[in-house]
């Protein structure tokens, strides 16, 4: 089991399993990726890569780093890191845990409680269909279905082309414009299936 330790330094401190033996070496954060296999950089890609320092990390430290009390901010960090990576990915994950001091199997088990939360990447637009008590009697079943015809996804998919995420949420607590559907940050209150396809096109 690998144990990583972030630092300002560029560097990181692992220990790892080598030809039987725990080994404990400092690396640069590209070789330490290819070297135990964890993260494949390939070209940058990873968080803290130096050669190619990523704005997306920059933005989230700076937000951590203005918290006030970080202790019970770790729904607010999640919220925020989705805003700007469109999902939680497994660098996002670790390295909010370094940030907060929260152990990584906390902020999994938040994740998966919360269905707003996702781990896998989103398209472009994310369409959300509340199926709440008060959303399901008044059609939002019938509404999310013609989405899924519209869209040729089921619930939970994404296309091919990164363009749209169908997903359904438990409630959004608007249960006065049910059945309620939000895309990205825009909500449609009072849907109806004759409605989808208009919702759709205003999205191209």
């Amino acid at each position: 089991m690998l144990k990583k330790k972030m630092v300002n330094t560029g560097k990181f401190t692992a220990k790892y399993a080598e030809n039987n033996k725990i080994v404990e070496n400092s690396y640069d954060y590209c070789e330490i990726c290819i070297k135990i296999n964890i993260i494949m950089c390939k070209g940058g890609s990873h968080m803290a890569c130096n050669c190619n320092p990523n704005p997306e990390f920059n933005e989230l430290e700076n937000f951590i780093n203005g918290l006030e009390d970080k202790k019970g901010a770790l729904i607010g960090v999640l919220h925020k890191a989705q805003h700007i990576f469109g999902y939680l990915s497994d660098d996002v994950i670790y390295f909010i845990s370094d940030k907060l001091g929260v152990p990584t199997s906390k902020i999994y088990g938040v994740i998966t409680f919360y269905s707003y939360f996702t781990v896998k990447p989103r398209g472009k637009y994310v369409i959300n269909v509340c199926m709440g008590t008060a959303c399901f009697v008044r059609g939002a079943e019938a509404v999310l279905r013609e989405f899924e015809k519209q869209l040729n996804l089921k619930a939970g998919d994404t296309s091919e082309d990164m363009k749209f995420t169908l997903s359904e949420l438990r409630c959004v607590g608007a249960c006065s414009l049910a059945p309620v559907v939000v895309v990205n940050d825009k909500v449609y209150g009072k849907v109806e299936k004759d409605q989808v396809k208009k919702i759709i096109e205003e999205c191209k």
